[in-house]
C-alpha cells in the first residue's frame, strides 16, 4: 500500500503498519508519476486523504492520470463531494471515498465521463465502523457492468471500407458479398454503443493503418486513432470497428480488446481432374499390382517355354526350331497380353493350358483396368493439400487486391513465402492481383487458385457454384495470424465496459 499525503502523525504511521498492512510505505515524493509503479501494477494500493487540507485541486493535478486507470486501486478520505470534481478518475477507476460520518465512514465509489467534467456520478458501496467493521451493500460488483451509461459522451468510430459504395448500405443488406464483414461488424459495434448510451461519430478509411517510416505517422485506420483521437478502430480484412490483427509495431499505440469475427485468408481452388495433373495410365494399380503383373509375365513365358521343348508334333523341322526358341515364347505372352492370336501355336496340352490361363488372367486385369481408367477421368486429384504441394503443382496462383494483402505478402520474411510472393509478382510481367469476382470465376473454370478472405469468396461460391463444383473445392492456409482484434485506443477508459459487452 502507498500512503501519499497523509494526515497522519508518526505514532499513527506505526499503529497503521503493525496492525493493518504489514507492506506500507509512506510516499512523500511529489507529483505522484506512474513510472514509479508500473512493475506488477495490479498490485499497487493507493490512499490519500483529504480532510487535513485545503489545496486538494493543487494536489490532485500532481496525480498521473494513469495512476487513476485500471488496474491501480485508491481509498481517499474525504470531507464532503466537493473534492471529488478535481480527481480525474474515468469509467475503469477503481476509486473508493471514505466519507466522515458519525461513528465511522460512508463508503462509495466515484467515476467521471470526461477527465475535465466537473460532474460526477457516484455508486454506493457500503460504510464501515469501529463495531462491525466494513458492510458491503454492492448489489453488482464488477464495475464495468454498472458503468454502462456513458450519458451521450463523443465515440469516435474508424472504419475501413475497401468499396466507396458501402457506405451507403451499410445497414439495408444490399450487395451482401461486399465489404460483408466490415456490415456486419458495422450493426454490431453500433449496437454496442447504443446500449452505452453514447453520441457516435464515425470517420471512413481505405486501409487499417501501416507506419510511414519518414513522417513517422501512421495512415488509415490506426492513423486515426493515433493522431485523431478515435476511440474505436476495425479489423483487417474487409471490416470497420471491427477487428485489427495484432501486429507487435502496433501493440505501443493501440490495444485490443474482444475478438468478434474470426476470419482466415486461404488459397482457395477447385480441385483439378486427375488426368491434368498426373500420369493416369499408371494409377489404376497399385505398385504391387504392377509388379505381380511383371513376375506373372515372366513366369507364364519360362513355363510356356519349357513345355514348348516337349513340342516334336511339327512336320517342318525349321517350324520346330523356332518353336523352341525362348524369344518365341515370349512373344506369345505378349500377343496373349494384347489380346491378339499368337503367330506360333503347340501341339502340347501343357502350353494350350498355360496360354488360356495366360488368355483368362489378362482378361480380368484389362476389365478392372478399363473400370479404372473411367473413373479416374472422371475423379479430382486429392494429392494437393500443403502448400508445397499446390506450388509446385500445374495451378496458377492468384491474390486478391486489397490493401493488406499487398501489404503482408511484402512484409513475408519465410524462404517459402518469399518464393510463393515471387511466383504472385513475377518480375517484369504483371502481377496476379485480382478482384474477388474474377478470381472466383477463375477458380470455376479450374487450375486457377486465389488467396482471399475465406468468409467473403465463399459467399460468392455459394450463389454462382453447382454442387458438384462445391464439392471439388480446397482450401490450404498459407500466411498464419492470429484472429484479428477490436483495436481501441491505448489505455482507452472504455475497454472494460467494451470487452464485458
Amino acid at each position: 500500500m502507498i500512503v501519499w499525503r497523509d494526515c497522519f502523525d508518526d505514532v499513527e504511521k506505526i499503529e497503521l503498519v503493525r496492525n493493518s498492512f504489514k507492506l506500507t510505505s509512506f510516499y512523500e515524493q511529489n507529483p505522484l508519476n506512474e513510472s514509479d509503479f508500473k512493475e506488477n501494477p495490479q498490485y499497487w494500493f493507493f490512499t490519500t486523504d483529504f480532510t487535513c487540507t485545503n489545496e486538494s485541486e493543487e494536489i490532485t493535478r500532481k496525480i498521473d492520470i494513469n495512476l487513476f486507470s485500471h488496474p491501480y486501486r485508491w481509498i481517499i478520505f474525504v470531507e464532503n463531494n466537493e473534492v471529488l470534481r478535481h480527481i480525474r478518475a474515468l469509467t475503469d477507476s477503481d476509486v473508493l471515498i471514505a466519507q466522515i460520518i458519525n461513528d465511522g465512514f460512508n463508503l462509495k465509489k466515484f467515476y467521471k465521463i470526461e477527465e475535465e467534467s466537473s460532474e460526477i456520478y457516484c455508486e454506493s458501496y457500503g460504510s464501515w465502523s469501529m463495531q462491525s467493521g466494513i458492510k458491503d451493500e454492492r448489489i453488482m460488483k464488477v464495475i464495468s457492468q454498472k458503468r454502462e451509461n456513458l450519458h451521450g459522451k463523443l465515440i469516435t468510430s474508424s472504419y475501413v471500407a475497401l468499396n466507396k459504395s458501402s457506405r451507403n448500405h451499410l445497414t439495408d443488406f444490399a450487395d451482401k458479398n461486399v465489404d460483408s464483414i466490415l456490415k456486419y461488424n458495422y450493426i454490431i459495434i453500433n449496437s454496442i454503443l447504443d446500449k452505452l448510451n453514447v453520441t457516435k461519430k464515425e470517420l471512413f478509411q481505405g486501409t487499417w493503418g501501416y507506419y510511414n517510416v519518414k513522417t513517422k505517422k501512421w495512415s488509415g485506420m490506426v492513423g486515426d486513432i493515433v493522431h485523431k483521437g478515435a476511440d474505436i478502430g476495425g479489423k483487417i480484412k474487409r471490416k470497420k470497428g471491427t477487428a485489427l490483427f495484432m501486429v507487435a509495431e502496433r501493440f505501443p499505440f493501440i490495444d485490443y480488446t474482444t475478438l468478434n469475427t474470426p476470419t482466415r485468408g486461404k488459397f482457395i481452388f477447385r480441385a483439378p481432374q486427375l488426368s491434368a495433373v498426373s500420369n493416369i495410365y499408371t494409377l489404376p494399380f497399385r505398385s504391387s499390382v504392377w509388379f505381380s503383373c511383371l513376375i506373372l509375365v515372366l513366369i507364364s513365358t519360362i513355363l510356356l517355354h519349357l513345355t514348348s521343348q516337349t513340342d516334336n508334333s511339327a512336320v517342318n523341322s525349321e517350324k520346330v526350331n523356332h518353336h523352341k526358341r525362348f524369344t518365341d515364347s515370349m512373344l506369345s505372352t505378349i500377343a496373349a497380353i494384347c489380346q491378339m492370336d499368337p503367330s506360333l501355336t503347340s501341339s502340347v496340352t501343357s502350353s494350350r493350358i498355360i496360354m488360356f490361363f495366360i488368355f483368362l488372367a489378362f482378361s480380368f486385369l484389362y476389365a478392372a483396368y478399363t473400370a479404372n481408367i473411367v473413373s479416374l477421368l472422371q475423379s479430382p486429384s486429392k494429392n494437393i493439400r500443403t502448400m508445397e504441394d499446390l506450388y509446385n503443382s500445374k495451378i496458377e496462383l492468384g491474390i486478391e487486391d486489397t490493401p493488406y494483402n499487398r501489404y503482408y505478402f511484402a512484409a513475408a520474411e519465410g524462404v517459402f513465402e518469399k518464393k510463393v510472393y515471387k511466383k504472385l509478382n513475377p518480375p517484369g510481367e504483371k502481377d496476379h492481383y485480382s478482384k474477388i469476382h474474377e478470381g472466383v470465376a477463375r477458380i470455376r473454370k479450374g487450375l486457377y487458385a486465389m488467396i482471399a478472405e475465406e468468409t467473403g469468396i465463399y459467399n460468392i461460391m455459394e450463389e454462382t457454384f453447382y454442387e458438384h463444383e462445391k464439392c471439388e473445392l480446397v482450401n490450404i492456409e498459407f500466411l498464419k495470424f492470429s484472429d484479428p482484434f477490436l483495436a481501441i485506443k491505448k489505455r482507452s477508459p472504455y475497454k472494460e465496459i467494451i470487452k464485458v459487452k
